[in-house]
Formats: structure tokens, sequence, C-alpha cells
């Protein structure tokens, strides 16, 4: 997070003549979902796939977005997306007003710090660079006095939370069978929770895996799967993404 005396935040533009903008014309600052920008990266050149993900906003992020904005700033959140570390959810009592008992249990592999070391080097790297070395004056966080790798992975450990991707406290799988004494997945590949006639379970929770994009549009994907599964709809032929060019339309 970057101080940016020079930029007006969002909170600044927040008046009424940008909200009547906002209602009358679908334009203007408050038409932001606060996320401007995004991407994903390798947090190792040799990885197959993007291990980092990246979101800027127009605004000091602070207590996972609850802290209201008191200062003019830029932040870079790093986001690990390739993630080893697995947490629980427990049932708390018999009581359903009971809040569960949750462990996200982060950090608990050790493979998981050292990209998101590599990840907040890349982003000083990004704000040292022209233009954005004009706009970012100060660095609010971590700050100037943590410059190691011991320093950083201690600025992680205090200031990690999650964000947008928990996934799978449900999972589904095709076994069946019972291992160490309980079902090793509580929905079966219907997304039927075994044991308990006429339940499915539709959202994110099923996810055998933590997906690396965004989880909305795989959520999507499994409702409407699940609307086919229970109207007795089969399932779309598999299609060659050639074969969907050759079949459209000419303009």
């Amino acid at each position: 997070m970057w101080h940016t005396p020079k930029s007006r935040g969002l909170w600044e533009q927040a008046g009424p003549r940008n909200l009547v903008r906002w209602r009358l014309r679908h334009s203007g600052p408050l038409t932001t979902n606060v996320a401007e920008s995004g991407g994903f990266s390798r947090s190792d050149p040799e990885l197959p796939s993007p291990d980092i993900q990246w979101h800027a906003l127009p605004a000091p992020y602070q207590d996972g977005g609850l802290t209201d904005p008191a200062i003019r700033a830029l932040s870079l959140l790093v986001s690990l997306v390739a993630v080893g570390s697995r947490g629980r959810i427990r049932l708390r009592s018999a009581d359903p007003r009971h809040r569960p008992l949750i462990d996200p249990a982060y950090l608990s592999d050790g493979t998981d710090i050292e990209p998101l070391v590599t990840g907040i080097r890349m982003a000083r790297e990004f704000a040292a660079a022209r233009p954005m070395s004009k706009v970012c004056t100060r660095e609010l966080a971590p700050g100037d006095e943590v410059r190691t790798d011991a320093e950083i992975r201690d600025f992680i450990r205090h200031d990690l939370t999650t964000l947008c991707h928990p996934a799978g406290t449900c999972a589904m799988g095709g076994d069946s069978k019972v291992a160490a004494s309980r079902l090793t997945s509580v929905v079966d590949p219907e997304l039927r929770v075994r044991g308990i006639e006429g339940l499915r379970v539709v959202d994110a929770s099923v996810m055998p895996a933590v997906p690396r994009g965004d989880t909305s549009a795989p959520v999507i994907a499994i409702a409407e799967r699940a609307a086919d599964l229970i109207c007795g709809r089969a399932p779309l032929a598999a299609v060659e993404p050639a074969d969907l060019e050759l079949a459209a339309p000419a303009p």
C-alpha cells in the first residue's frame, strides 16, 4: 500500500453530484467496483500456470476493507491462488444458532509463504517503475523498514487474510467407501449428499480443489449442471473448440 497524495480518493468523489451522475447516466467514479484492475503472475517462471493473483485498488485496504479510508492511497493485493494449506470447518454444537468453528490454517503448508514473499517484492518493483513512481510517493505497508525476507515473512504472518476463494468444505467425489470411519467425500458426482435422500449441495463448497481463478464462473457452471441433473436432462456432448469455430454462422 502506497501513499498517493496527488490522486483524489474514491470517498472524496462520493458526493451528490456523482451520485446523480451514476443514477442518471451510469457513469462516473461511483461505477467502480473498487478493484479497478488485476491480473495473474507466476512467482517462479518454471511453474506451469500462475500462482499469484493481483487486485489493484485506488484506496487504502485495511482490516479486510472494513476500515474507512483516511488517507489517499493505492493498494495492491497479493493473492496466492495455488494454496497448499487446508483449513477445517466444524460444528460448534448441535444448536443451529451457534456459529461454526472455522480454522483457516493459514500457512500450515510450508510451501505457501515463499510465493507471497516473491509477490511483495514484485509489487515493489511495479511501484518503483515509471509512471507509478510519480504517483506512489511513500510505502505505507509493509513499509520501508521491512526489507529482508525474514521481515517480509513476519509481515505476511500478521497481515494475512482470506480473499474470495474459500471452497471445498463439502467436496464431491466418486468414492462410496468408508475410509478412516468416515466418507472421503460429502456429495457424489451428481451433487447428492451421501446418506440423505432428496438433498443436493450446489455451490463452491462442493469443489474438490480450490480454483486458481475467481469462483463465480465455476459456481454458475455447477448450478447449470445441477439444474440439468434435477430436470433429468442429458449433458451436452463434448465439442472441440475448432468444431465450434467451423459451426459458427458467417457474419
